[in-house]
């Protein structure tokens, strides 16, 4: 096995793991919600946490990375942000 190919089982076996720990904590903390919203949940969560991430790496750096990239992921962390608000007002 190539080392790219390796790299790239390994970040998927991370993604599956972190998804999985995402799920199982959402479980935990939304009892009587049906998986498929969970996993919409867990997903939305470890996407805003990719992109805050993100943004605070390139601030922190300083980076000079492309103000259109600093800004779709601005807007994609407040989408985030207002759909996992959604999901915790109560219906």
């Amino acid at each position: 096995m190539n080392v790219a190919a390796l790299r790239t089982d390994v970040n998927r076996c991370r993604a599956q793991t972190c998804a999985q720990v995402v799920l199982a904590a959402a479980r935990q903390e939304h009892t009587g919600i049906d998986e498929v919203t969970l996993r919409q949940l867990s997903m939305l969560r470890i996407l805003h946490a990719a992109c805050a991430t993100a943004l605070d790496a390139f601030r922190a750096a300083d980076n000079p990375v492309d103000a259109e990239l600093v800004f779709d992921l601005e807007r994609m962390v407040e989408r985030t942000r207002v759909e996992l608000e959604r999901f915790a007002k109560p219906s």
